[in-house]
């Protein structure tokens, strides 16, 4: 069951805007704080940014390594590194191609 509150009645209720409209001409920038949040969030937005011809680049705040902070057999570095390959892999679904990713975390 999916709470409902003011936000979420908003967003079933807002108009569709194509990627086009959002973007113009120009590139697109899709910030993620966490990594899969670029594919979870914005996934059918890449997919179309892609097939319209626009330049996307994806910035990933954060590697991820803090999510299991208890966990004894996923240590920090080995949970960075399996969510990094895990977003190149949905972004290498999502568009049939590698994208300019850039890692800040």
């Amino acid at each position: 069951m999916t709470p409902d509150g003011p936000l979420l009645k908003r967003a079933r209720d807002a108009a569709f805007v194509d990627i086009e409209t959002l973007s113009g001409p120009g590139g697109v920038v899709v910030l993620a704080p966490h990594p899969d949040d670029e594919s979870l969030g914005c996934g059918a937005a890449i997919h179309r940014a892609i097939e319209t011809g626009h330049l996307v680049t994806i910035v990933i705040v954060t590697d991820g390594s803090k999510s299991h902070r208890a966990s004894k057999s996923w240590p920090p570095q080995r949970i960075a590194e399996q969510r990094r390959r895990e977003a190149e892999n949905a972004i290498a679904i999502l568009t049939g191609s590698s994208l300019n990713m850039i890692w800040l975390g």
